[in-house]
């Protein structure tokens, strides 16, 4: 069988690195966020992919996590936005960094 190699949108850009943050808690989310970003300063990331499911085991149904996620985003100044259904959809952040 001829394996072929698919071909990569030139459109759509490199994900460098991704985080998943499912079973965390607040505090851990947070410390493992920060160690991320440090790394993908100092290595020169420019996209990364942040799993944080959707809250749907969480008690209320709300996603603490995302929220968590999307404060420190903003307030570090990065934008996101979520992920494709292929991707993950609601439960998945798409993060182009801004440094």
């Amino acid at each position: 069988m001829k394996m072929r190699r698919l071909k990569q949108n030139k459109y759509e850009q490199r994900i460098d690195a991704e985080l998943d943050l499912h079973g965390y808690t607040q505090a851990e989310a947070r410390s493992l966020l920060l160690e991320l970003l440090d790394e993908a300063r100092d290595c020169g990331y420019r996209r990364l992919r942040i799993v944080t499911g959707k809250g749907l085991h969480s008690p209320d149904g709300v996603g603490v996590i995302k929220e968590l996620v999307e404060n420190m985003l903003t307030r570090a100044g990065h934008r996101f936005t979520e992920g494709k259904l292929n991707e993950g959809g609601g439960g998945v952040l798409v993060v182009t960094l801004t440094w």
